[in-house]
């Protein structure tokens, strides 16, 4: 290993690896589904940003019932501040990671 100190952008693989974790249940969080009414879902964490309804319809008889998710639309706003929340959050765990892991690393 090389005595030169890291550079502010470089970061260490388990930091790499903290922050790809976090990234993957934050979007577990932000594809979760609320139900709020019979077919109809708020999609979003920790701001509702998506709205979809499921039509259920049938042909009859034998036919299979089928389910249908129409979206109804993306709020601009709070797709913002969920962005913003998780760029901030992912931030925070990256310098938290990277703060704990240099200050062992010092001499």
């Amino acid at each position: 290993m090389s005595d030169k100190p890291r550079r502010f952008w470089q970061i260490h693989l388990s930091t790499a690896l903290i922050l790809s974790l976090c990234a993957g249940a934050i979007l577990a969080l932000n594809l979760h589904r609320d139900a709020v009414a019979a077919g109809l879902y708020y999609h979003g964490w920790p701001f509702r940003c998506y709205q979809s309804k499921t039509l259920e319809f049938s042909f009859g008889g034998d036919a299979p019932e089928y389910n249908v998710v129409m979206p109804d639309g993306v709020s601009r706003n709070e797709l913002f501040l969920n962005i913003c929340v998780a760029a901030l959050l992912l931030a925070t765990v990256g310098i938290v990671a990277e703060y704990l892991i240099r200050r062992r690393t010092k001499p």
